[in-house]
């Protein structure tokens, strides 16, 4: 599945399971050079976290931000809770932070970026460019012993 934002940026879809959605985006040059501010690196790959099954079972939702450090090459040295939520949410924003990549720049720099888990009807990921990665899953009703 595919789809194009309005800022050049071609998104490909993979889910791993109903569950645990899964986004790549292969990036081009924005449409417009003030379309990004002038700090700001060019994602050539972005990758959302897992919405693990307790987190959906326990109907945890947030907001997650990662700094990373990105080297010249485009390349995540390092991450860094900046705003944390919960263990079930911050790790898997954590780990899908380190895998984005960046188109190459002069200089090594850090941006923010953002991780927005939902709760919803169906499960969905969406890419706001330029650093926001939302994922929306479906609560998991807990099983209730001796109900059938």
């Amino acid at each position: 599945m595919s789809a194009r934002t309005g800022h050049g940026v071609m998104l490909a879809l993979v889910a791993a399971s109903a569950l645990i959605p899964r986004l790549i985006v292969s990036a081009q040059q924005p449409a417009s050079p003030a379309s990004v501010e002038p700090a700001s690196r060019v994602v050539t790959e972005a990758h959302a976290p897992a919405y693990l099954r307790p987190a959906l079972t326990a109907g945890m939702v947030g907001r997650i931000e990662v700094r990373v450090s990105v080297s010249a090459a485009g390349q995540v040295q390092s991450a860094e809770l900046v705003r944390s939520v919960n263990p079930l949410l911050d790790k898997p924003a954590s780990q899908a932070a380190r895998l984005w990549r960046f188109a190459p720049s002069q200089a090594a720099s850090s941006v923010v970026l953002t991780f927005e888990f939902l709760l919803a009807q169906e499960p969905s990921v969406v890419f706001r460019p330029p650093f926001t990665v939302i994922v929306s899953g479906v609560r998991i009703p807990t099983e209730t012993p001796g109900v059938s």
